[in-house]
């Protein structure tokens, strides 16, 4: 198709020779054609054409034998909207195709006169100009913005089309790009994706038995901004169809930077919509929950130009999905020196044709990526003859010269199309054709399986996908080296499942549709390891707004919304834990008690007189030495000046009933901004010492805050850091620690996680704490490690560190050759400013661009005049060498998060976790035997909101469940198996025991979100013991003590009692051992102040030990 002229079809004529048979065939060669399709609408057999038109009535030709006839009008498709695409499936499974219909925006023929209406203090738009213009929210003023029509879905009733989009759920006013069916969650009925232009957000609608629900904001974590294309494939080989839709960031820095444009202009959308909309392609991964991942930074397929058609395909037939994409565009209007300059002279918003005249085409290359597994895509573009420079929209995939593998046919504008022949050797391949029932030929939206000893892969068949593109209806299986198939299955459009038997590769096998013969089985809800309960459902964190960027506006994380931290532990001694959760700023923190299978919040008590503290880390200890659990609570935050009285740590004092009074004379009087504390006791006296670490100094980031060692002197909490562990003060920007006893010298030693920094370890003596972390191997990896937890991860009885980073899912990329660089100093006559600075290639280049820049520092505004010129600039041409070199420099080179194995003197080896597990940053760590099979699992809990806008959230995990395997090794545990999937932002995680059968439950609070909290299903797991202690008073829980429970085989299982997670979450003072196929014979606890009690094998799942 094409602006002008008609459509063109041609004839295969074999041998890759194609005729123009477009009059013969009886097709118009007038008007603004747009996507096409060949589809059977009308069941007789053979593929008619539809043909979607510019303002002009849509056509649907019926095939007569190679003659076509234009039918719509009576059929009734014949619309004249602004169409650009048309997607077909069968969304009520009566048998037939229905269509949806993409519409764009069409302007108005006349200025539209008038004024929105005032209704309930709300601006709305007249009926009649709803698609013209919309309302949008703008820092909670409304603005006026453009508008698209309505797409419309159309039910085939016997070959007669019926509009029935307001009774199935269909609305808005976007401007559509591209629609894809696909069944995603697997219950057999047909979801639709639409990619929408501009403001406008995509839709992904779940189908419920023939009616649209809308699930975009609860199943996405964000959405392009300009959204164009979409396909659908299982790119990550786990039987389940992720997608992808495409957007237009530069695939290099200079691309980027010259599109980014005034800030001030439309930078406010970024943290406007819900969910949010990013200028970046995204690969959305089907996690087999209600929530996507999302994978495109990591996948290195984020950026990839101005993208219009992906096509999923498997291009070099080694059994994994790859992707091809078109770009280009016919005139450059993401250069922002051209529109700032149509924008001074008043034509941008115009819409005459000298903004078209005044912009240059962008011709870009076409781009292909090789799908190498694990999420990782390779650029094969130029490797495959792929990467034509040009403007390309359409493109489509089949087998055009019949030897069994993909050949890609690409349509460009104002230039002949492409064809190119896939010359592939070597491999085997599988091409599947179906037959299906009257109304469905050819079996339109199927799902084929095919086995072989490499393993299952997984195809739909879908009509159009792309951009205003369509496949041939055959499916094709690359097969690598297999030459022989196991087995294939079917699952019908209607709900049949078909089992076909394997045989040869290397043909085009035809699978009939088989009646009643087969079995109509809808798919079985999984029985998840977990089941969400409602025991925190009247608890929620609230945020109130803060505006970070005020004081320093070049920030790279906001610091304003770091909570809410918590503890658990036995305020009351009835034998359970009770629950305490910071409050935001504005909010009092909540005690929350246990009242049998619910947490009761706690009335009174003194948190409200310090609800203007923002609550980070907290942790229950007896600092009186009476027995009971008192609290002490971490003041952080930026949204007060460096000193504030609100900055104050609080400690609260446990009457002995579970009632607190606050303590102002145990505690230093100091204010740092911190966020994490935990307890050990470090001297050995007998009572427990707490380390809170410094997190921010509030408006002067990334300055070293304050970090503090207090020592419990008779009660008092004093601060010894100078005295005991000098330098230990300003470690870093401190995310988490914990105590351990790291070289097995029966003296505690202190890990620290740090940003723009290592994890530390401050090794315990006689005389205090020393810096040991080079020695201990943990110094080279500089990261922005984000939490940190201790565990026996590969069963030899010492504790191992695992540590949270930010991921490699994100716009920053680091090594050891080319780090991630922040400076922070004196670049013009203004306040100390932050730049940022990473590598492409090899050359250093700021990351954010000349609006921020500029704003923050105008001198920059004068000297680079075009945004082509800071495009251009490398760092040190923008900042002088002199002023970098002044500057205080700070460095990350590792962004993986990953474990540190102990050689059990102290010693540590890194591993990354797996890569699935890379999609987020790690906020908290868990862990815990869930699965009880005698080895520790993780549980990572994702996610990070505070990046500054122009990067966007770190939000496309959902949480991760690593299986340990013993040695030190995880493999990513299912999330549809796991019923775990946290969408929004953790900011803690913990452990806690809410019934009594051994094994742990899992609690995640989030930020400016509810507590949601995970009961274990006993039948899901294998035994386990749970092992709780009662210590002497100073220490009531045995906290830093080691239990070592001995098993049947001989072996051990080490773990230990903590106070403090090494985050912002505090799990129950409690321990679990998952037995597996074994039982304990006796169980040793070598205690913190030195003694050891033996004690004999458990007969019950909860045991309590006494110290001796």
């Amino acid at each position: 198709t094409r602006p002008e002229g008609g459509g063109r079809l041609y004839h295969n004529r074999g041998e890759m020779r194609f005729e123009d048979v477009t009059v013969a065939a009886g097709l118009p060669e007038d008007g603004w054609t747009t996507g096409p399709a060949f589809v059977d609408y009308d069941g007789d057999g053979d593929l008619d054409l539809f043909v979607g038109r510019y303002a002009e009535p849509c056509r649907l030709f019926r095939n007569d034998g190679g003659k076509f006839t234009d039918v719509a009008p009576e059929v009734g498709l014949a619309l004249s909207r602004a169409t650009v695409a048309a997607a077909f499936a069968d969304f009520d499974r009566d048998g037939d195709l229905d269509v949806y219909l993409v519409t764009n925006r069409q302007s108005p023929a006349e200025p539209i006169s008038g004024q929105p209406i005032l209704r309930d203090g709300q601006l709305e738009i007249p009926d009649v100009h709803k698609e013209y213009l919309t309302v949008l929210m703008r820092d909670g003023k409304p603005v006026i913005a453009n508008a698209g029509q309505a797409d419309h879905l159309l039910r085939n009733d016997g070959g007669k089309f019926t509009d029935v989009s307001a009774a199935t759920g269909i609305d808005g006013f976007e401007m559509g790009l591209s629609a894809r069916f696909w069944d995603y969650d697997d219950d057999g009925w047909p979801d639709l994706y639409v990619s929408n232009d501009f403001f406008g957000a995509d839709r992904l609608y779940h189908n419920e038995r023939g009616r649209f629900v809308l699930v975009t904001g609860d199943a996405l974590p964000h959405t392009p901004w300009f959204s164009m294309g979409v396909d659908a494939a299982d790119v990550d080989g786990d039987g389940r169809l992720d997608f992808f839709a495409t957007d237009m960031s530069g695939t290099t820095h200079f691309k980027q930077k010259l599109s980014m444009g005034d800030m001030s202009d439309d930078g406010w959308f970024l943290d406007a919509p819900w969910p949010r909309q990013y200028m970046r392609n995204a690969l959305y991964i089907n996690t087999g929950t209600r929530r996507f991942a999302e994978a495109a930074y990591i996948a290195g397929m984020a950026n990839t130009d101005w993208t219009w058609s992906p096509r999923f395909g498997d291009l070099d037939e080694d059994g994994r999905i790859d992707l091809f994409v078109t770009n280009g565009m016919t005139r450059d209007f993401s250069d922002s020196d051209i529109r700032r300059r149509l924008k001074a002279e008043g034509k941008w918003q115009s819409g005459d044709l000298s903004v078209w005249e005044a912009a240059p085409p962008r011709n870009e290359a076409n781009l292909a990526f090789r799908n190498r597994g694990d999420l990782r895509f390779e650029p094969a573009g130029g490797p495959w003859g792929l990467d034509a420079v040009g403007i390309s929209f359409g493109a489509a995939l089949g087998d055009l010269d019949g030897d069994g593998d993909l050949d890609v046919v690409v349509n460009d504008f104002e230039a002949p199309a492409r064809v190119y022949r896939n010359r592939s050797a070597g491999s085997h391949r599988l091409h599947v054709r179906l037959e299906g029932p009257a109304g469905n030929r050819f079996g339109i939206g199927a799902l084929v399986s095919v086995t072989t000893a490499d393993g299952r892969q997984v195809r739909d068949l879908p009509v159009t996908s792309g951009f205003m593109s369509a496949n041939e209806p055959v499916i094709h299986f690359g097969l690598g080296g297999q030459a022989m198939i196991d087995s294939i299955e079917v699952r019908w459009p209607d709900g049949l499942r078909q089992a076909v038997e394997g045989g040869p590769a290397d043909q085009l096998l035809v699978i009939r549709h088989p009646a009643k013969a087969a079995e109509r089985q809808e798919p079985a809800a999984p029985q998840p390891d977990f089941v969400a309960t409602q025991a925190f459902a009247d608890y929620a964190h609230r945020e109130r707004p803060f505006d970070d960027f005020a004081k320093q506006p070049l920030l790279p994380f906001r610091h304003s919304a770091r909570g809410p931290g918590f503890a658990w532990g036995d305020i009351d001694g009835d034998g359970d834990d009770d629950l305490y959760i910071g409050g935001a700023a504005g909010s009092a923190g909540t005690l929350l008690r246990r009242e049998g299978d619910r947490m009761e919040p706690v009335m009174g008590g003194p948190f409200a007189f310090d609800a203007e503290s923002e609550d980070l880390g907290a942790v229950f200890l007896d600092v009186e030495n009476d027995g009971d659990l008192d609290l002490y609570v971490v003041s952080g935050s930026v949204e007060v000046e460096p000193g504030d009285e609100r900055l104050r740590d609080r400690l609260y004092l446990n009457r002995g009933d579970g009632n607190f009074d606050k303590s102002d004379g145990r505690v230093p009087h100091v204010h740092d901004s911190g966020a994490v504390v935990a307890a050990g006791d470090f001297d050995g006296d007998g009572d427990l010492d707490l380390f809170v670490g410094g997190r921010v100094v509030p408006g002067a980031y990334p300055l070293t805050p304050n970090s503090r060692l207090l020592r419990n002197e008779d009660g008092a909490l004093v601060d010894v850091t100078d005295a005991v562990a000098p330098g230990l003060g300003t470690v870093g920007l401190v995310t988490g620690a914990v105590w351990l006893d790291a070289d097995a010298d029966g003296r505690l030693d202190l890990a620290i996680a740090t940003e723009w920094g290592p994890v530390h370890l401050w090794r315990g003596g006689d005389k205090g704490l020393t810096d040991a972390t080079a020695a201990a191997g943990l110094g080279d990896r500089l990261g922005w490690w984000g939490s940190l937890a201790m565990a026996d991860i590969d069963e030899d009885g010492d504790p191992d560190l695992i540590a949270g980073n930010v991921g490699l899912n994100t716009r920053y990329h680091a090594s050891a050759d080319h780090p991630t660089l922040l400076y922070y100093g004196k670049f013009d006559d203004g306040p100390p400013r932050i730049v940022e600075a990473d590598y492409e290639d090899t050359t250093l280049y700021p990351v954010r661009g000349r609006s921020c820049s500029s704003a923050a520092m105008p001198e920059l505004a004068d000297r680079f005049p075009t945004f082509s010129d800071f495009a251009r600039a490398e760092l040190t041409t923008i900042y002088s060498p002199e002023k970098l070199a002044a500057a205080q420099r700070f460095v990350a080179n590792t962004f993986e998060s990953g474990v540190w194995l102990n050689d059990g003197v102290g010693k540590f080896e890194w591993r990354p976790v797996p890569r699935a597990a890379q999609l987020a940053p790690v906020r908290a760590i868990v862990a815990n035997d869930f699965d009880a099979d005698g080895h520790l699992d993780l549980y990572l809990a994702q996610n990070d909101y505070s990046p500054q806008r122009e990067t966007g959230r770190f939000d496309g995990g959902i949480g991760a469940m690593l299986r340990g395997l013993g040695d030190g090794t995880f493999a990513l545990v299912d999330a549809a198996q796991t019923g775990v999937a946290v969408g929004g932002e953790a900011a803690a995680a913990g452990l806690v025991f809410l019934n009594d059968d051994g094994l742990a439950d899992l609690v995640v609070a989030i930020n400016d979100g509810p507590l949601l909290g995970w009961v274990r299903r006993p039948d899901s797991a294998g035994k386990a013991v749970r092992v709780r202690l009662k210590g002497p008073a100073g220490n009531p829980t045995g906290t830093g003590a080691a239990v070592i429970a001995t098993l049947d085989d001989g072996s051990t299982r080490t773990a230990w009692i903590g106070a403090g997670s090494g985050g912002l979450g505090a799990s129950a003072p409690e321990v679990s051992f998952g037995l597996g196929a074994q039982s304990i014979t006796g169980i040793e606890v070598r205690w913190p102040d030195g003694k050891t009690s033996q004690h004999p094998a458990p007969s019950i799942s909860h045991v309590v030990l006494a110290h001796p």
